[in-house]
């Protein structure tokens, strides 16, 4: 494909080929306003509450770093280029948070004999 000088990522070359092509012409890229209509109504007619295309990529990337996969691998599966971004993209949910303080609440437990957080082993030696 000959790409010619004038040629933008905001306006690119209109015998490219579109991952979201226009359904009337598939040399045209998708318009952002048929786009976001198309989306809203696949959207409401599923039934479910509005997301953006770019938080779907938020709850992928959160998905991914959750579920135990390589950073690296997670990185390709994004197309993220630096670890920096692909963390960027990871958002902290409340259920691995609760469970990692239950695992530390058990922990100390077996620590310290089931004794109460406010009293320390010397505490009760006293």
């Amino acid at each position: 494909m000959v790409v010619s000088k004038n040629a933008t990522r905001r306006h690119p070359p209109r015998c490219a080929s579109y991952v979201l092509a226009s359904p009337r012409d598939a040399k045209k890229h998708l318009t952002n306003g048929k786009y976001y209509g198309g989306w809203s109504r696949v959207l409401r007619e599923a039934g479910v509450k509005h997301v953006g295309t770019h938080g779907i990529r938020h709850r992928s990337a959160t998905d991914i770093a959750n579920s135990g996969i390589p950073v690296k691998v997670g990185m390709a599966l994004t197309a993220h280029k630096t670890v920096a971004m692909f963390m960027r993209y990871i958002h902290t949910e409340d259920d691995p948070i609760r469970q990692a303080a239950e695992l530390v609440g058990q922990r100390r437990k077996t620590v310290v004999g089931g004794l109460p957080a406010t009293t320390s082993g010397l505490d009760a030696a006293a």
